[in-house]
């Protein structure tokens, strides 16, 4: 899951990013939470009662030792006003920004899901593909050179797929014969993709 740093800056502004209407919404009101937090949140949390021992904050970041992002944590009011908000680690967990945080990542997650039912489509077209490889024989009868991720990439190209090289599963192939090659288009989607390689008559 992407971060509440991802949408905006240390400043508060909303960052340049392609997402949806709905998104882009929900980044600018935690745009506007974040100035909440950082400029007025701590301050009007810990307002009279600068013997507090500890404030609750929203990592955006993670942090070693604290936490990871999207977790709330009670940190001293010191540590999180001198140095986790100004440096943009942690927001004022204040009502309102807490609500932007989880519309913010009820979306994020709508949209790996959205990409996850893209990759098993994709999957299913690549598992039905099939690959051919002419290689020149040496005089022993072996492949002179192979077939590598980059050539099968290259291939796929051709297709009209757009497959990026590190999702290829194996570095080469160096001999004949066909071949099921694991093609990780997401984490928990993977495609086999058929390629037969032949000598040249």
């Amino acid at each position: 899951m992407e971060t509440l740093s991802k949408y905006i800056s240390p400043t508060g502004k909303i960052l340049p990013r392609r997402y949806t209407q709905a998104v882009r919404k929900g980044a600018k009101e935690v745009g506007k939470g974040y100035k909440e937090g950082a400029h007025n949140g701590i301050t009007s949390v810990c307002k009279g009662v600068r013997g507090m021992k500890q404030v609750e904050v929203l990592l955006v970041k993670d942090v070693p030792n604290l936490g990871k992002a999207g977790d709330v944590v009670k940190v001293k009011w010191g540590y999180a006003k001198n140095y986790l908000i100004p440096k943009g680690f942690a927001l004022s967990a204040t009502e309102s920004v807490l609500k932007n945080y989880e519309n913010i990542k009820k979306m994020k997650e709508l949209s790996l899901q959205r990409r996850k039912r893209r990759m098993e489509k994709l999957a299913r077209e690549l598992s039905k593909e099939k690959l051919l490889f002419v290689l020149k024989v040496n005089e022993e009868g072996k492949p002179y050179g192979s077939v590598s991720s980059a050539d099968i990439v290259k291939k796929l190209k051709e297709k009209g797929y757009n497959i990026d090289r590190s999702m290829v599963q194996i570095d080469s192939i160096s001999e004949f014969g066909t071949f099921q090659i694991p093609i990780k288009l997401h984490p928990e989607v993977v495609a086999n993709l058929k390629i037969v390689v032949e000598p040249e008559r």
